[in-house]
């Protein structure tokens, strides 16, 4: 994936979304819930940047991490 000037971009680690995630999320989800949701997101925002789509920030990545553990 390229952005400006051929610069690599890339999404934040699943550990950093990871983070971010247990600041907002409910204690009592388990550590293998949330690293599947921060890994999910992780996921589309690279398919999202191989298609040139605008980069998340990690708050927005672990806001959505946390919208998908409540769809659960």
């Amino acid at each position: 994936w390229s952005g400006p000037r051929g610069v690599a971009v890339r999404p934040p680690g699943v550990e950093r979304v990871l983070r971010r995630l247990r600041e907002q999320a409910d204690p009592a989800i388990s550590h293998e819930a949330l690293l599947v949701a921060a890994r999910q997101v992780v996921d589309a925002e690279r398919a999202r940047l191989g298609r040139g789509e605008p980069a998340a920030s990690v708050d927005q990545l672990a806001e959505e991490a946390a919208a998908t553990l409540r769809g659960w």
